[in-house]
């Protein structure tokens, strides 16, 4: 048995997050305001069927309706092992047609055999046929008052509000990373595993809020480290995560503009059958955290130890170059999200022709650097001071030039025109097109 289903949450205190919504159906029961619909929607693996299975053992416990189950009664026990024929599990996605939702109304008016409440628990909802809502419409408006409806999905936008307007809606939030890390290190302690807390936190972030998907990882490095202890190391080579250092030298060669370090990195990482999609995702993962403790935002997801590489990594940085970077190959990882069907020599060349432009246009001088430039060429001209420009156009030191120091000149006519001919002149050394609000600087 998988450790998924080992630690499946059996009652309400078991639950890890999802305390707005437990508080909500506990008080349900204990007041007896139960409800005929509920509709519990978010990202998978969050709780949304754990929670149902067991609202439908507070429905029909021997104590029950009741927010104490006591997972020993007949009924408790066979919702739990999935066996009982009061409690009906549907998969919307292979059940979506208006003849299942049919026979489903057609069994909904009998009594239920054995139980207190017939259950039906239908699962990826919004998989449903417009004339299956419509026939399901009906019966969640008016049911037999010994019917709960629980519906499931992961896309709330999919369902018809008059679903919606019907049910009790409840959210399920995404884990964070440490809510995931502490649910593992739980499950480590009862299964009496030696395990390195610096280990759990690349699971929990793989894992992406998703506290199922966090344990099934586990479960996978654990059968790859053969043995009861869990290690940085063995997470790191179950899967697939590359060392803080890699990320750190290839974005220190996008800051240098050193397209051979780079490009000789994709190659390693290609020959090594590396992923490239979760390469590039993992690395603008990298980026982000870059940013924010660019902006001394706290990091909690990441060890002690990677996060003040990261901290000396980001203060080379220009913060505006940093974002350029992140925003194009966001970009980028979101075309990589379309082309589902691309070779991984496709993503390669994708990713490889992507980072030239990338460090070509690090090179150029930024939006902010330009704006500054213009304001203080105006200055120089409203001034008469000399023009002197220091701000570099990019991240990467441009060559030095030997060039005579601009002469003071008094503020005249002449000096102006000077500066404004110059001003003309830098523009056009830069390349860059002069628009009409540019042109009022030069007077026109």
């Amino acid at each position: 048995m998988s450790l998924a289903t080992r630690y499946r949450p059996q009652n309400f205190e078991d639950l890890v997050g999802q305390l707005s919504a437990a508080q909500s159906l506990k008080n349900a029961l204990d007041y007896r305001k139960i409800g005929h619909a509920y509709l519990f929607h978010g990202a998978r693996g969050v709780g949304k069927t754990t929670m149902a299975r067991i609202l439908a053992k507070a429905l029909n416990c021997v104590n029950g309706p009741t927010s104490q189950i006591c997972n020993s009664c007949e009924h408790c026990v066979e919702i739990s092992e999935g066996r009982s024929t009061d409690v009906i599990e549907i998969d919307a996605a292979s059940n979506r047609g208006i003849d299942n939702i049919r026979e489903l109304r057609a069994q909904a008016v009998f009594a239920p055999m054995k139980s207190r409440y017939k259950v039906y628990i239908i699962d990826e909802v919004h998989m449903l046929t417009t004339e299956s809502f419509n026939a399901l419409l009906k019966t969640l408006e008016e049911p037999p008052h010994h019917v709960v409806f629980i519906l499931a999905t992961t896309e709330l936008h999919k369902i018809p509000e008059t679903i919606t307007s019907r049910c009790q809606v409840f959210t399920f939030k995404k884990f964070n990373a440490r809510e995931i890390a502490d649910r593992l290190a739980h499950i480590l302690d009862l299964e009496k595993i030696a395990f390195e807390r610096e280990a759990l936190l690349p699971i929990a972030e793989r894992g992406e809020g998703s506290l199922r998907d966090a344990i099934s990882l586990l479960d996978q490095t654990l059968a790859f480290s053969g043995q009861n202890t869990l290690t940085l190391a063995a997470v790191r080579e179950s899967l697939d995560i590359l060392p803080v250092e890699t990320y750190n030298n290839f974005v220190q060669g996008l800051r240098t503009g050193d397209l051979h370090a780079i490009l000789n990195a994709i190659h390693e990482l290609a020959q090594g059958g590396a992923n490239l999609r979760v390469f590039l995702k993992d690395l603008l993962a990298y980026l982000r955290v870059m940013v924010l403790v660019s902006e001394k935002v706290e990091v909690h997801s990441l060890s002690k130890e990677d996060l003040e590489k990261i901290i000396r990594a980001a203060q080379a940085w220009d913060r505006n170059a940093l974002i350029r970077v992140f925003q194009q190959l966001f970009r980028l990882n979101q075309e990589f999200g379309q082309m589902l069907s691309a070779k991984s020599s496709e993503l390669r060349m994708a990713l490889e022709i992507s980072l030239v432009d990338l460090v070509h246009k690090l090179r150029e001088p930024s939006v902010s650097a330009l704006v500054q430039k213009i304001e203080r060429l105006k200055t120089a001209i409203e001034t008469g001071k000399p023009f002197e420009d220091t701000i570099a156009s990019a991240p990467v030191q441009p060559e030095k030039r030997d060039t005579p120091a601009p002469q003071p000149q008094a503020a005249t006519g002449d000096h102006q025109a000077d500066t404004a001919a110059m001003l003309q002149k830098a523009f056009l050394a830069e390349e860059v097109p002069v628009n009409p609000e540019t042109q009022k600087l030069f007077g026109g």
